[in-house]
């Protein structure tokens, strides 16, 4: 088998295109950023509503235990 050569590519100017490459990364840095940002309210969204629910479930079986306790009203 033959085994191939590596071709090289002169990049002009090297700095500028690895400054480009640099600006793009860091613009997707913020980007994930952003992203696990948006991930953790929709966590915390979630949880407080998983909370509300608790309290709503808490409040109406005080409120059965409540209205057991009142006398009939013809």
């Amino acid at each position: 088998m033959k085994e191939k050569t590596p071709s090289y590519v002169k990049i002009d100017p090297p700095v500028e295109f690895r400054k480009a490459i640099l600006e793009g990364l860091k613009s997707e840095i913020h980007m994930l950023q952003r992203f696990e940002k948006i991930q953790e309210l929709r966590h915390q969204r979630e949880q407080r509503i998983q909370d509300l629910v608790m309290l709503e479930k808490a409040i109406s079986t005080v409120m059965d235990k409540v209205k057991a306790k009142l006398p009939a009203v013809s």
